[in-house]
């Protein structure tokens, strides 16, 4: 506490003198305003602080009642002691009841230094129960304002929230979930939320709740909640423990989100990714799916069945361990290249087969492209053409064949197409004709019927 100010209101100097003296003697630390009218002491008590009255009663002039009254109105919280040389036990039992803090006898003036202390230390705890009371006031206000403002958020929010006590009951859900449930705030309460619960996904929920709860941690589950219309719907459930500033449980506070729609795209994509697979699968080409960046991540069964590899061999750029090793440089420049363009990509090479040997095959690739027209995949396919390669040298051999016949056959032979028009002779039809190759082009054996 700092160093009192007292206010003395006396117009004797002896007495005066007295008080000091006896202020002094005990070791009082104090400071001391004098007054000895009551315009300076009214004036006193509109401009200065002070922590405790001393007043004369009676004082020439004015009654001391007055005295009191004045600072009754004006600083009624400043306790006020009546120091006198003759009062009466009515006289002070009245001024008591008018606001008069003690009084002290002049002939006793033994018991003002106890009586000023006792005063001052009344005074400071009645302050500090007066400032801890505008403090727990304050802060109630504020809770129940900051309450409010939770509950109109927490009300007007697009999630279902909840909140639950240290007993694992539930004591609080906003608006949102009482108009999913169609049902009232006390139906809810306790373990009452529990009954719209799927019973298929009650126990699990259960169990995720009670080891997250015991071990003070957040959790994170989805399950199925019963709506208003009887239909269930899958919510995803967080939940994260409450604290005090110091550190005491309170609970916990969860909000849930109805995923229902995603769950229902992600089980269509699941039956699409699954409709995929076994058609690529089956598929009689080798089929591969590959990030923006070219790195492969994914094989149909037949590549694998055809190469005897794995994916974990294969993946990323793995698939150059089945290239022939005259074309693996070419191949993999063309198909970076049309990585950085987006071009499709279209290239023959030979593979190789799990039985060692190599056959040729047609690949293509094609860019996916997102909606920003952004590439975020590559679908590719290889086409087994060894056959058809087979069969097309075998016909460029035989070709090759008959036209050194047809070169050096001593009959004329020559094909026309339908309009009579020469598109082949031979050098005996030249010599027979006696024209060159592009002059017989030009001729007809026969004309043509009109």
């Amino acid at each position: 506490m700092s160093t009192p100010r007292l206010l003395l209101l006396e117009d004797n100097p002896s007495d005066i003198e007295a008080i000091q003296a006896l202020l002094m003697d005990c070791g009082m630390d104090y400071e001391l305003l004098r007054v000895d009218t009551y315009a300076d002491f009214a004036a006193a008590l509109e401009t200065q602080e002070v922590d405790l009255i001393l007043a004369k009663y009676p004082m020439p002039g004015f009654d001391g009642i007055a005295a009191l009254e004045s600072a009754c109105d004006l600083c009624p919280d400043v306790p006020f002691i009546f120091v006198s040389a003759r009062l009466g036990e009515e006289l002070a039992i009245e001024m008591l009841k008018r606001g008069a803090t003690d009084y002290v006898l002049k002939q006793r003036l033994g018991r003002l230094v106890p009586a000023i202390q006792r005063a001052l230390q009344e005074t400071e705890e009645r302050r500090d129960r007066q400032t801890a009371l505008r403090d727990r006031t304050a802060a109630e206000a504020a809770l129940r304002e900051s309450e409010a403002r939770f509950r109109h958020l927490a009300d007007t929010a697009p999630v279902l929230i909840w909140m639950a006590g240290t007993d694992k009951l539930c004591d609080y859900f906003n608006q949102t979930w009482l108009d999913f449930t169609g049902r009232m705030m006390e139906q809810e309460m306790g373990n009452g939320w529990a009954e719209g619960v799927h019973p298929d996904d009650f126990q699990r929920c259960l169990n995720t709740y009670v080891t997250a709860f015991d071990a003070r941690q957040p959790f994170k589950m989805e399950y199925r909640l019963r709506r208003f219309d009887g239909l269930y719907r899958w919510l995803t459930d967080r939940g994260v423990p409450r604290f005090t500033p110091e550190g005491e449980f309170l609970g916990y506070i969860g909000s849930c989100i109805d995923i229902d729609d995603r769950k229902a795209a992600e089980a269509e994509l699941r039956e699409s990714e699954e409709r995929f697979r076994t058609l690529a699968d089956n598929m009689s080409q080798l089929a591969w799916m590959a990030d923006s960046n070219g790195w492969i991540f994914w094989y149909n069964h037949r590549w694998f069945e055809y190469t005897g590899t794995t994916l974990e061999e294969m993946q990323g750029w793995g698939w150059q361990q089945v290239h022939h090793p005259d074309h693996v440089d070419l191949v993999t420049t063309y198909f970076r290249q049309c990585l950085e363009t987006g071009k499709t990509w279209e290239d023959t090479f030979p593979l190789r087969g799990k039985d060692g040997n190599y056959r040729w095959f047609l690949s293509r690739a094609i860019p996916i492209k997102d909606k920003a027209d952004n590439i975020v995949q590559w679908f590719g396919t290889n086409t087994d053409i060894s056959d058809r390669k087979r069969i097309e040298e075998e016909l460029r051999q035989k070709n090759a064949i008959l036209d050194v016949v047809n070169e050096s056959a001593p009959t004329p032979i020559f094909v026309k197409d339908r309009q009579g028009r020469i598109i082949y002779a031979n050098p005996a039809t030249l010599e027979v004709l006696g024209k060159s190759a592009a002059e017989a082009g030009q001729s007809h054996l026969i004309e043509p019927r009109v």
